[in-house]
This record gives C-alpha cells, sequence and structure tokens, in this order.
C-alpha cells in the first residue's frame, strides 16, 4: 500500500506548495513535502485491517483513536507551527485515552529495587509522563534523512518477533503492520529524500511505541518465572528498546540547561547534528545510530537474567558513556577542522 501511496502523495504536495522550507535551524537545503505521517498512518491502517481478524479489534480500537487524536495535532503543526503548550495538550488527551480507556499504563514497579505494587495515583502519573517522555523523544529525534524510521523500525521487528514468541498475536501483527508501513516510508526517506514524516508521522510513531513499551513491560511481568523468553530486568529492557530518542532528549535537555536556555529551545545539539557536524551523510550517521541502537538490544537480551537492580546501572552507564563520547568526538574534530570517515569509526 505504501509503496503506491506514497509517490501520490509526493506528487500531489508538490503541486500544493505543501513543503518544508530551508531555514537556519533546519539540515536540507531543498523544499520537501513534510506530510510523510499521512500516508504512513494510512499505509499501516490498511496492513492492520487486512491482517487484524475483526474479532479483534475490540483489543485495539482505543489505540486507533490516540493515534487519530495525536495525528490530528501533528497535522496542525505541520501546517502551522503549534505552541509548545498546544502540542502538548494534544499529546495529554492521546495519553488519556491510552491510560483511562486503551488501559495502558503502567502498573508496577516491576520489582525494582524490591517495589512491585504503586498507588494508583503514582500508576497514572508514571504512565503520563512515559508516553509523553517517550512521544517527544521520538519527535526529537526526527532530524535527518531515514533515523526515525529506521530507529522506530526496529524497535517495531524487535516488538513483533517478541510479541509473537510469548504468543500475544495481535501485538505482533499490529507491530509488523508498522513495520511493514515504516519500511515503505524510509524507501523516499533515506537519503535524498523526496519526504519527511514530520511531527504528523513522528507523534503517531511515538505515541504509538510508547503504548507497545508499556505493553511488553507489563506482559514481560507476567510471563512465568521459567519462561525463556521473559526479561528478569523488564526496565532495562524497555530503557534499551528506546535508548537512542531517550538518551538524545536527556542529553540536549541537560546542555541546554547548563547553557540556561529553555529546555524547549531548539538547536543543533542533537546525536544526529553531532554526526553531520563532523563531516558524515545523513546515511552515515543514520547506520552508525541504528547500529549503537541494535547494540543496546543485544545488550538487553545478553542481560535478559540479570535483575533491574544490576540491569539499569549497567544500561545507564552505557549510554552516559556513549553521550561522552559524542562529546568528546565532536570537540576534538572542531578543534581540528578535520571531517570524520566513516571507516575511521569502525575501524
Amino acid at each position: 500500500m505504501g509503496l503506491l501511496l506514497f509517490p501520490l502523495v509526493i506528487n500531489w504536495l508538490h503541486k500544493l506548495r505543501l513543503t518544508d522550507k530551508p531555514d537556519i535551524r533546519k539540515i536540507h537545503r531543498s523544499e520537501k513535502p513534510s506530510f510523510g505521517g499521512a500516508p504512513l498512518f494510512i499505509s499501516f491502517l490498511f496492513s492492520a485491517i487486512v491482517w487484524v481478524n475483526l474479532t479483534e479489534w475490540k483489543y485495539i480500537k482505543y489505540m486507533l483513536l490516540a493515534q487519530v487524536a495525536i495525528i490530528i495535532f501533528g497535522l496542525r503543526d505541520d501546517l502551522q507551527p503549534l505552541r509548545p503548550i498546544y502540542k502538548l495538550i494534544g499529546q495529554i488527551m492521546a495519553a488519556t485515552v491510552v491510560i483511562f480507556l486503551f488501559d495502558i499504563r503502567i502498573k508496577c514497579l516491576y520489582g525494582f529495587l524490591g517495589y512491585d505494587e504503586i498507588p494508583l495515583v503514582a500508576s497514572y502519573v508514571l504512565s503520563y509522563v512515559a508516553i509523553i517522555g517517550i512521544t517527544n523523544s521520538f519527535n526529537l529525534i526526527d532530524g535527518i534523512d531515514g533515523l526515525a524510521g529506521t530507529i522506530a523500525s526496529i524497535v517495531f521487528c524487535a516488538l513483533g518477533v517478541w510479541f509473537y514468541l510469548v504468543d500475544d498475536k495481535i501485538y505482533a501483527t499490529v507491530s509488523f503492520a508498522m513495520l511493514g508501513a515504516l519500511l515503505a516510508f524510509l524507501l523516499f526517506n533515506w537519503q535524498p529524500s523526496k519526504i519527511f514524516m514530520g511531527d504528523t508521522g513522528s507523534l503517531f510513531i511515538g505515541i504509538t511505541l510508547s503504548m507497545f513499551v508499556i505493553r511488553f513491560m507489563n506482559v514481560n511481568e507476567q510471563l512465568p518465572m521459567e519462561s525463556q523468553f521473559k526479561f528478569m530486568n523488564t526496565i532495562a529492557a524497555a530503557l534499551c528498546l528506546l535508548m537512542p530518542p531517550l538518551l538524545d532528549t536527556i542529553r540536549v535537555i541537560i546542555i541546554r540547561l547548563v547553557k540556561g536556555v529553555s529546555p524547549f529551545h531548539p538547536d543543533k545539539n542533537h546525536i544526529h547534528h553531532v554526526f553531520i557536524r563532523i563531516g558524515l551523510q545523513h546515511r552515515s550517521a543514520t547506520l552508525i545510530i541504528a547500529a549503537v541502537h541494535i547494540a543496546f538490544i543485544a545488550l538487553a537480551i545478553v542481560m535478559s537474567s540479570v535483575i533491574d537492580a544490576y540491569a539499569v546501572p549497567i544500561a545507564v552507564f552505557a549510554s552516559v558513556n556513549f553521550s561522552v563520547f559524542l562529546d568528546r568526538l565532536i570537540i576534538n574534530y572542531t578543534r581540528s577542522g578535520k571531517k570524520i570517515d566513516m571507516r575511521t569509526f569502525f575501524f
């Protein structure tokens, strides 16, 4: 579906001159359509309708409601940028659907530091923070060709396989439907891109990822101890699944606060900006960040029998070291005036 839909949408958007224009904060140098999220959602919905049994839609109907709610705000922002407060309102509305209607929420602390059950109010607060945080982190990492689509593809592929292995067929099917739509999008978003996903796409994927990761945490916690697919470190595994966008978000917020500017103030301190600044092409930067992402997922698998009390610090330590490495890398190459070769990064 996406392979047919994206070329039509790209041509249509060019004719209507609904394109994203370059400016001082953006990397691209030519006008390109930025409404890729709309055909991405349609492609996903078409696949879901085809592959999900009609009798099973009652279990995921509120997922679609939350997605549509966030997409409306995303479309509005792509047409005319919204103030951060209005985008936050849209995310709160979508999160409310997820938590109260879909009943996807953080219901316990999964045994972290010996704690399990939490008060209902704490469950709601943590769920809002997690859903909005994940949604925003994915929105922020969408900055270069192919990156957001690649990161999302890795997560949905990993979750789809895991849901299938634990016999959660509905979520496995929907995960693979998302993966198929994303792969179609990447064909037109890979450098040199023909279309951007825009806030419509990044918010749609972000809210969907938040639902599926929380679902993963809850299902994993309910698996019997003897299950070979159970992660003994539910929280660490979830962090590893989302490490690039979460790390990038925390990193830029810290940098902005240190500089004395608002955490919402846009800049070029994101992970992908670092790689572009030292001379890498979009595709090379995307591949490096994707490799790091896969390494974190592999780390989660290796640590699957390690409890969160040890696994979380290990995952955090690895992410902090990667962030420090990036900062030293840009400082060294800025001082030397050299450009990095991707081969030197690996070899």
